[in-house]
């Protein structure tokens, strides 16, 4: 084997692997825009997705276990759209959870009282959300991946037939001269 061909088998192999981190990219992408609730959030699991004013995801852990002073996380409707609201309870009547002496949140509004945020990271997931950033970053490298897996296909397909055709046997003539 000359440097050449090392030098493209390396750079098959590093090919191949760039492909791998674009299709896991595009699954998690995908995964965080498909997986939406009733109320239009990102929900996985045991966990909420959410984007604060700052640009930062905010990662709220579901809950059972809320106790009277426990910083809740619920949802809300502002303007004719959910929103998520944080507030304390300040007391739990009748399944009911108080944030003020009039104001109570209906239990099955509670997402959790737990939560963290990552700075940045709810700009960029925003981008990727929108239709612009969706098309940039998930279907036109799945298409690159696709041509490119194509040509592949039939140059490799081309190359058989080639080497099929140069190892055939020459045909000989049934008829032989006595």
């Amino acid at each position: 084997m000359n440097k050449g061909d090392s030098m493209k088998k390396k750079l098959g192999i590093i090919w191949n692997v760039i492909q791998v981190v674009i299709i896991i990219f595009v699954i998690l992408v995908t995964i965080f825009v498909l997986c939406k609730n009733k109320y239009g959030y990102t929900e996985i699991a045991n966990y909420n997705f959410s984007y604060t004013d700052k640009n930062e995801l905010l990662v709220i852990k579901k809950s059972n276990s809320i106790k009277e002073k426990d910083n809740i996380y619920y949802y809300d409707v502002y303007k004719n759209k959910y929103v998520i609201r944080n507030a304390k309870v300040t007391k739990i009547e009748n399944s009911k959870y108080y944030i003020s002496e009039s104001t109570s949140i209906e239990k099955n509004k509670i997402i959790g009282n737990s939560d963290k945020t990552i700075p940045v990271l709810g700009k960029i997931l925003s981008f990727l959300e929108s239709k612009i950033g969706f098309i940039l970053f998930v279907i036109i490298p799945l298409v690159i991946i696709f041509i490119y897996q194509v040509f592949k296909f039939i140059s490799t397909v081309k190359e058989e037939r080639k080497e099929i055709e140069d190892n055939k046997p020459e045909k000989k003539d049934d008829i032989e001269v006595l």
